[in-house]
């Protein structure tokens, strides 16, 4: 659950055994803000980030977006996470590949007091 018109952070868990980079979809309403060095595009109902260095091995990536206000009830589809391990290729070169088990529905909890 989340709080609308509060700020969130996602955090990924990866495990890869070759260099691959990391993108995650969210609902075009949330705007990421911080996290870590990434790059944000829209593609139909979503917004990508992109994240900025590959993974190599075990590691975390992070980034914090910014909630709508919402009614309490109102759920959106995080993910799923994608991965290529088309490194440092040019972006129409890349094939991404959805992660299994990386989607999930997130509900809003009620909207932010403002304190």
């Amino acid at each position: 659950m989340f709080t609308g018109g509060q700020t969130n952070g996602v955090d990924l868990d990866v495990s890869t055994e070759a260099a691959a980079e990391v993108r995650l979809n969210l609902p075009k309403l949330w705007d990421p803000v911080a996290g870590d060095d990434y790059t944000v595009r829209e593609a139909g109902d979503n917004t990508i980030v992109e994240f900025a260095d590959p993974v190599d091995g075990d590691e975390v990536r992070t980034v914090f977006v910014e909630m709508p206000e919402a009614e309490t009830g109102t759920a959106y589809t995080v993910g799923p996470a994608e991965v290529t391990p088309d490194v440092g290729e040019e972006a129409d070169q890349q094939v991404w590949t959805a992660v299994p088990e990386t989607e999930d529905r997130k509900v809003v909890a009620g909207v932010s007091a403002g304190f």
